[in-house]
């Protein structure tokens, strides 16, 4: 089950078959991770120890610990919109993580839920 933090707000259609037609970027949650990974300027940002980073981490990914996302504002992007997708191994200290990042303003974060998970995903795209 992934969870959607305030993400790209786009509308969809009723077509008058009591259908949905998504008008542009996202319509579930499992469409919002699969969807903002293509995003090249995504964020992957692990919220694991550095120990775990180390030992299994997702290449090209951030880690900042969830309990030192404030402390660590100036490794994330200027840009306040830029997405952002942010994990761990179990989906509990995500969810320290991302309050952070919106007291932080960031608006287009993504709950990708676990590690593997993004991982999942990820190889999917290949």
């Amino acid at each position: 089950c992934l969870h959607v933090h305030k993400l790209f707000v786009m509308p969809l259609i009723l077509n008058t078959d009591n259908t949905y037609e998504r008008e542009s970027l996202v319509v579930t949650p499992r469409d919002a991770l699969t969807e903002v990974l293509l995003l090249k300027d995504v964020i992957l940002l692990d919220t694991r120890s550095p120990a775990e980073w180390m030992e299994n981490g997702i290449e090209g990914s951030i880690c900042i610990p969830h309990d030192q996302i404030a402390e660590n504002a100036h490794r994330l992007p200027a840009d306040k919109n830029t997405p952002i997708v942010a994990y761990c191994r179990s989906g509990v200290r995500v969810q320290t993580a991302i309050p952070a990042l919106q007291r932080l303003e960031y608006s287009n974060v993504v709950n990708g839920v676990h590690v593997n998970k993004v991982r999942q995903y990820l190889q999917a795209q290949k």
